[in-house]
């Protein structure tokens, strides 16, 4: 009992100290950014409150927490050159570890510890190096330690495909990608970073870059509006991303800026129902917000 003690009281510094020298850290920021999008991509939208993030909890493996229903995962970013698990002491990984199965294995249904490191030669390293007391809730993971979120974009693939299976544009480019990266740094570096719900996190984004993340559901058009569109001359649509993008000839192409089955929508669509439009000149007046 008196060493639990003891290490509880190490644990009180550790938070301490923690708190002060997470939130400057952009390599954590971009690897938050990079867990929203991927729970975001996990799980459905009705799921989304229920998933919560926390920077400096009050545990041992305090760089970030992710609480699910049933699961607890925490996470150790470590983005320096030389890593390794160390004695079972104070500072060293492989304490830091240990004692958060020892304290979080009796109280949650499921735990995952997570060590992530920016270099693939040190996450081989650390992965074969696993101490046994704790190899079976840990994994060692890898993300790069890049200068800007557009470098990240242009070069580390998973990165980019988790922004990309959020975002509603076919197709989308680069730009539109960092674009969204940078929507998500800032309504994470903007939130109170505890226990605040993915669904929190979307949706502030959302409110900033509206059509650039897919809706929360998939509608589609109705009936009666796709037989009008798909008779006007010249005009190219598309509906798979849960918004209305356009294109008409060389130069014109836009998208309505409400999902598909909201009440704007709705009303967009009663309009081109009870106005026929026949030629594009005629849809533009109803379509363009």
């Amino acid at each position: 009992m008196n060493r639990y003690l003891h290490n509880i009281a190490y644990l009180e510094k550790k938070f301490q100290g923690g708190t002060s020298n997470f939130r400057g850290g952009k390599y954590e920021q971009y690897f938050a950014v990079w867990l929203v999008a991927q729970l975001s991509n996990r799980f459905e939208p009705r799921q989304w409150s229920e998933i919560l993030i926390t920077t400096q909890a009050y545990e041992f493996v305090d760089d970030l927490m992710v609480s699910e229903p049933d699961r607890h995962s925490f996470f150790q970013l470590k983005s320096g050159q030389q890593v390794s698990w160390g004695k079972n002491e104070k500072r060293s990984l492989f304490f830091d570890f240990l004692n958060q199965v020892r304290k979080s294995r009796v109280s949650m249904n499921r735990l995952a510890l997570h060590v992530v490191v920016s270099s693939e030669r040190q996450q081989k390293r650390l992965v074969s190096s696993r101490p046994a007391p704790i190899r079976k809730w840990t994994s060692v993971d890898y993300f790069p330690n890049k200068e800007s979120i557009a470098v990240l974009v242009a070069h580390h693939t998973n990165f980019k495909t988790e922004i990309a299976n959020l975002c509603a544009l076919e197709n989308p480019t680069n730009e539109a990608l960092v674009s969204i990266s940078k929507c998500l740094l800032g309504v994470w570096v903007g939130s109170s970073q505890n226990k605040v719900s993915i669904d929190e996190l979307i949706e502030d984004a959302r409110g900033v870059i509206g059509i650039y993340l897919r809706p929360r559901l998939r509608g589609t058009l109705q009936a009666a509006t796709v037989h009008i569109l798909d008779v006007i001359p010249g005009l190219v649509y598309n509906s798979s991303s849960g918004y209305l993008s356009w294109w008409f000839g060389q130069t014109d192409a836009g998208n309505i800026p409400y999902a598909i089955g909201s009440s704007e929508m709705d009303a967009i669509e009663l309009n081109i129902q009870r106005l026929i439009p026949r030629t594009f000149a005629e849809l533009e007046t109803i379509i363009i917000i």
